[in-house]
């Protein structure tokens, strides 16, 4: 469904492809909707075991290697991938969480281990291996990690750095860049040094044990050469990394060119050099239907669709498409939602936070959205504490549509003929926002929406400069269950930009990360769920369950439930892989 209110502008030559497939009109609706695929929850596919109560759907969440993904000394290199995303307000991951800068650095970068991705990786689960890291220990007492890094790793052969070895300064120098401030700062509060022992080793000593601290360290922490700083001052408008791409050109509002990095370390396991592919590029198409277009078209080799019907449209125009219905759309939420200022009136009081909970009428919402196929999903990652895929009724009394009792308790906050609250926001624009302010009406709340740009809403977010309301942006690629609690709901945390301050909550966050044992930690990280979704700390919606479709001679392209797809967070670790059998 789109509603485009903003549409970037793009190159002229793919303008006028999509001007020129859109001209062709839409195919018919489907006359019968597709049956589903029998992998509901419990279900094991390739090593991917579903999580229980996942529901059945017309197209798999999980896709098993083919024979030609399989036959590893075969793979065809060469080539050029064209994908979409969205624009990013500048490229430095110490300043947003949001994927669109985290989207270039997985290009351009490398972190010390990595997801494993792709058709033999599990597509529910975090995998970590190796990245820069070709071996790591831990000490008995959980506090010591010893990382050995790959030798002979050059950076790409750009000003400043022009191709020169990469040492383990280099991740001393990273780490404490992100220690030191921005929104990584909560994952380092757990260090207590980071040394180099010699040329290729890296030692970090925490405070105390954490459970979460190897796959956090994979998650946002790209290797970035001190010379970039001390040249630029920051990484914002330059990324020069040792990773598979050389980003060759950013055009903001239109997209990122990138080549292939010719000296990149990396081999398969039959001894082939990555990346397989020349050259990728990414296009900003904000537009749904636009992005189609260019699908159809030939521009792109990706796509998403929110709806069945969207989906089969495309899959009769398009019939060499591979579907996969996943991509963390499955285990928590990220856009679909509001984020208020908790550290003002009237959103300090839990009783207005309720009622606007309660407002929104989430099961009509999904049906008249999503087919009755959405997922409900809040910022906190379910399936890091359970294996069980929990239903609307399982989020507790508050996100349960009662006009009536929101009228009450807003009556009781002293808000009995309402209010109106001021929003601004971008990502809203198709997340359903009208169908919320329809909703919202009944109870006498008006949203009184102004549209920013992308850009201008992650900065928003990310440096709290919003006044009352935004849209909710859970930017991080959740390898883990702390990254999406700890910095967001800690009173100090690095992304709490609601300014949130509950001391109960503190300590449950400082609980979980201090628990070691996994049956008590899991206790600890269920009463996080029952404290935030009483507390209603922001207003969460149904996502939809998305559909990514790729061209069938696009070989290795996976998405992931829990960490992403290629248009954000599993970008470069994911594009590296890929080749084109054509």
């Amino acid at each position: 469904m789109s509603r485009g209110f903003y549409r970037a502008p793009m190159a002229v030559g793919l303008l006028a492809a999509l001007l020129l497939a859109l001209a062709c009109g839409p195919a018919a609706a489907p006359s019968q909707a597709p049956r589903g695929t029998g992998q509901v929850g419990g279900t094991e596919v390739a090593g991917t075991r579903i999580p229980q109560g996942v529901p059945d759907h017309p197209y798999p969440a999980v896709i098993a290697p083919d024979e030609k993904e399989k036959d590893v000394a075969r793979y065809k290199t060469g080539g050029t991938f064209n994908y979409t995303s969205l624009d990013p307000p500048h490229l430095d991951v110490s300043l947003s969480a949001s994927c669109t800068a985290y989207n270039v650095s997985d290009m351009v970068y490398n972190k010390l281990v990595r997801a494993k991705l792709g058709p033999f990786g599990d597509q529910f689960g975090v995998e970590l291996e190796g990245d820069l890291a070709k071996s790591w220990e831990v000490s008995a007492d959980g506090k010591t990690y010893t990382f050995k890094l790959h030798e002979g790793v050059k950076f790409q052969n750009l000003p400043p750095v022009n191709g020169r070895e990469l040492t383990a300064e280099d991740v001393v120098f990273s780490y404490k860049d992100y220690a030191a401030s921005g929104v990584q700062t909560s994952y380092y509060e757990m260090v207590d040094r980071i040394e180099a022992p010699d040329k290729y080793t890296v030692r970090i000593t925490l405070r105390q044990p954490f459970a979460d601290f190897l796959p956090g360290l994979a998650e946002m922490s790209f290797i970035r050469p001190k010379e970039l700083k001390d040249e630029d001052g920051n990484f914002r408008k330059r990324a020069i990394g040792t990773g598979p791409f050389i980003m060759r050109e950013w055009t903001p509002k239109q997209g990122v060119k990138y080549d292939k990095n010719p000296s990149y370390f990396e081999m398969n396991s039959a001894g082939q050099r990555m990346p397989y592919l020349d050259k990728a590029n990414m296009f900003v198409i904000p537009d749904a239907a636009t992005a189609r277009a260019a699908y159809r078209a030939g521009q792109v080799e990706v796509v998403d669709t929110r709806t069945v019907a969207d989906t089969e449209d495309v899959l009769r125009s398009t019939p060499d498409t591979i579907v996969q219905s996943n991509g963390q759309t499955m285990v928590r939420g990220n856009v679909n939602g509001l984020q208020m200022r908790l550290d003002k009136a009237p959103f300090n009081d839990v009783r207005v936070r309720r009622a606007l909970s309660m407002g929104v009428d989430r099961k009509a919402f999904n049906e008249t959205l999503y087919e009755g196929r959405g997922i409900m999903a809040v910022g906190m990652a379910w399936i890091f504490f359970t294996r069980t895929y929990p239903k609307l009724e399982d989020y507790g009394p508050w996100f349960q549509h009662n006009p009536q009792r929101a009228k009450d308790l807003l009556a009781e906050a002293g808000f009995p003929q309402g209010l109106t609250i001021n929003l601004v926001d971008w990502y809203l624009r198709d997340q359903g926002i009208e169908i919320i302010q329809d909703h919202l009406r009944s109870i006498g709340v008006t949203l009184r929406r102004r549209e920013v740009d992308n850009p201008t809403h992650v900065v928003l977010l990310n440096e709290k400069k919003f006044e009352e309301m935004t849209g909710t942006i859970w930017g991080n690629p959740n390898y883990a269950i702390d990254g999406s609690i700890y910095p967001w709901w800690h009173s100090k945390g690095s992304k709490n930009f609601d300014g949130l301050n509950d001391p109960a909550m503190d300590k449950l966050l400082e609980a979980q990360r201090a628990e070691m044992d996994p049956a008590k930690r899991q206790k600890i990280l269920q009463e996080v769920w029952d404290r935030a979704n009483d507390q209603v700390y922001q207003i969460w919606w149904q996502k939809p369950r998305q559909n990514y479709g790729w061209r069938s001679y696009v070989k290795n392209y996976r998405t992931h439930a829990t960490i992403g797809n290629s248009g954000c967070y599993t970008t470069g670790n994911l594009i590296r892989m890929l080749w084109l059998d054509k």
